[in-house]
Protein backbone atom coordinates (compact mmCIF):
# COMPACT_ATOMS: atom_id res chain seq x y z
CA UNK A 1 0.00 0.00 0.00
CA UNK A 2 1.19 3.51 -0.73
CA UNK A 3 2.39 5.77 2.03
CA UNK A 4 0.00 8.47 3.16
CA UNK A 5 2.12 11.11 1.42
CA UNK A 6 1.81 9.21 -1.88
CA UNK A 7 -1.98 8.91 -1.84
CA UNK A 8 -3.59 11.31 -4.28
CA UNK A 9 -6.66 11.69 -2.09
CA UNK A 10 -4.80 12.08 1.21
CA UNK A 11 -5.70 15.75 1.64
CA UNK A 12 -9.24 15.54 0.27
CA UNK A 13 -10.93 14.36 3.46
CA UNK A 14 -12.65 17.31 5.19
CA UNK A 15 -12.68 15.33 8.46
CA UNK A 16 -8.88 15.12 8.47
CA UNK A 17 -7.46 17.55 11.08
CA UNK A 18 -4.79 18.65 8.57
CA UNK A 19 -7.39 19.39 5.87
CA UNK A 20 -7.07 22.84 4.34
CA UNK A 21 -10.25 23.88 2.52
CA UNK A 22 -9.49 25.06 -1.02
CA UNK A 23 -10.39 28.61 -1.89
CA UNK A 24 -9.72 30.96 -4.75
CA UNK A 25 -8.91 34.63 -4.66
CA UNK A 26 -8.19 36.69 -7.73
CA UNK A 27 -5.44 38.49 -5.80
CA UNK A 28 -3.59 35.18 -5.39
CA UNK A 29 -3.68 34.54 -9.12
CA UNK A 30 -2.49 38.06 -9.88
CA UNK A 31 0.32 37.74 -7.31
CA UNK A 32 1.52 34.53 -8.96
CA UNK A 33 1.37 36.29 -12.34
CA UNK A 34 3.53 39.07 -10.88
CA UNK A 35 5.96 36.44 -9.58
CA UNK A 36 6.23 34.85 -13.02
CA UNK A 37 6.54 38.14 -14.89
CA UNK A 38 8.68 40.23 -12.51
CA UNK A 39 10.30 37.71 -10.14
CA UNK A 40 10.25 38.16 -6.35
CA UNK A 41 10.33 41.97 -6.47
CA UNK A 42 7.15 42.03 -8.54
CA UNK A 43 5.50 39.43 -6.30
CA UNK A 44 6.23 41.27 -3.05
CA UNK A 45 5.39 44.60 -4.68
CA UNK A 46 1.99 43.31 -5.74
CA UNK A 47 1.30 41.88 -2.28
CA UNK A 48 2.08 45.23 -0.72
CA UNK A 49 0.09 47.19 -3.31
CA UNK A 50 -2.98 44.92 -3.07
CA UNK A 51 -2.70 44.61 0.73
CA UNK A 52 -2.60 40.80 0.59
CA UNK A 53 -0.69 38.65 3.06
CA UNK A 54 2.18 36.50 1.78
CA UNK A 55 0.43 33.20 1.05
CA UNK A 56 3.27 31.19 -0.51
CA UNK A 57 6.11 29.56 1.38
CA UNK A 58 9.71 30.00 0.29
CA UNK A 59 9.78 26.47 -1.16
CA UNK A 60 6.61 27.18 -3.17
CA UNK A 61 8.10 30.39 -4.53
CA UNK A 62 11.28 28.56 -5.53
CA UNK A 63 9.28 25.76 -7.16
CA UNK A 64 7.17 28.18 -9.21
CA UNK A 65 10.25 30.11 -10.34
CA UNK A 66 12.01 26.87 -11.31
CA UNK A 67 9.05 25.55 -13.33
CA UNK A 68 8.34 28.70 -15.37
CA UNK A 69 8.98 28.20 -19.08
CA UNK A 70 8.70 30.79 -21.81
CA UNK A 71 6.31 29.91 -24.63
CA UNK A 72 7.93 28.61 -27.79
CA UNK A 73 7.41 30.81 -30.82
CA UNK A 74 7.59 29.22 -34.25
CA UNK A 75 8.77 30.91 -37.41
CA UNK A 76 5.78 29.53 -39.34
CA UNK A 77 2.86 31.91 -39.80
CA UNK A 78 -0.40 30.92 -38.20
CA UNK A 79 -2.64 28.74 -40.38
CA UNK A 80 -5.63 30.71 -41.60
CA UNK A 81 -9.05 29.09 -41.87
CA UNK A 82 -8.89 26.27 -44.45
CA UNK A 83 -5.88 27.52 -46.39
CA UNK A 84 -4.13 24.13 -46.45
CA UNK A 85 -7.18 21.91 -46.01
CA UNK A 86 -8.29 21.70 -49.63
CA UNK A 87 -10.36 18.53 -49.38
CA UNK A 88 -12.95 20.29 -47.21
CA UNK A 89 -13.14 17.48 -44.69
CA UNK A 90 -12.93 19.76 -41.69
CA UNK A 91 -15.86 19.76 -39.30
CA UNK A 92 -15.45 23.50 -38.85
CA UNK A 93 -17.93 25.67 -40.71
CA UNK A 94 -16.70 29.02 -41.98
CA UNK A 95 -19.75 30.77 -43.48
CA UNK A 96 -17.67 33.40 -45.28
CA UNK A 97 -15.34 30.82 -46.85
CA UNK A 98 -17.92 28.16 -47.69
CA UNK A 99 -18.26 26.50 -51.10
CA UNK A 100 -21.94 25.76 -50.58
CA UNK A 101 -24.82 28.12 -49.99
CA UNK A 102 -26.81 27.78 -46.83
CA UNK A 103 -29.95 25.68 -47.35
CA UNK A 104 -33.18 27.56 -47.87
CA UNK A 105 -35.37 27.04 -44.85
CA UNK A 106 -39.12 27.50 -44.71
CA UNK A 107 -39.85 30.12 -42.13
CA UNK A 108 -43.04 30.12 -40.13
CA UNK A 109 -45.33 27.36 -39.00
CA UNK A 110 -45.36 24.03 -40.81
CA UNK A 111 -48.44 22.99 -42.72
CA UNK A 112 -51.22 22.38 -40.22
CA UNK A 113 -53.36 19.29 -40.39
CA UNK A 114 -56.74 19.19 -38.75
CA UNK A 115 -57.01 16.84 -35.85
CA UNK A 116 -60.02 14.59 -36.16
CA UNK A 117 -61.11 13.17 -32.84
CA UNK A 118 -62.21 14.17 -29.40
CA UNK A 119 -60.97 17.51 -28.19
CA UNK A 120 -62.07 17.11 -24.59
CA UNK A 121 -59.75 15.90 -21.87
CA UNK A 122 -60.89 14.64 -18.50
CA UNK A 123 -58.40 14.75 -15.67
CA UNK A 124 -58.99 12.33 -12.85
CA UNK A 125 -57.39 13.05 -9.49
CA UNK A 126 -57.46 11.22 -6.21
CA UNK A 127 -59.13 12.28 -3.96
CA UNK A 128 -61.69 13.40 -6.47
CA UNK A 129 -63.50 16.70 -6.65
CA UNK A 130 -66.96 16.48 -5.00
CA UNK A 131 -68.74 17.21 -8.32
CA UNK A 132 -66.67 14.65 -10.25
CA UNK A 133 -67.02 10.87 -10.05
CA UNK A 134 -64.12 9.06 -8.40
CA UNK A 135 -61.55 7.09 -10.36
CA UNK A 136 -63.12 3.83 -9.20
CA UNK A 137 -66.49 4.86 -10.63
CA UNK A 138 -64.98 5.63 -14.01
Amino acid sequence: MAHRSQCSSAGDNPLDPNYLPPHYREEYRMAIDALVEADLEGYYGFLQEADVVDFLSRSELDYIKAMVKAPQHTAQPERRYMAEDVDGSSDTYWPVHSDHDAPCLDLGWPQQYRFVGPTEVTTLVNPSDPEMPSIKEQ
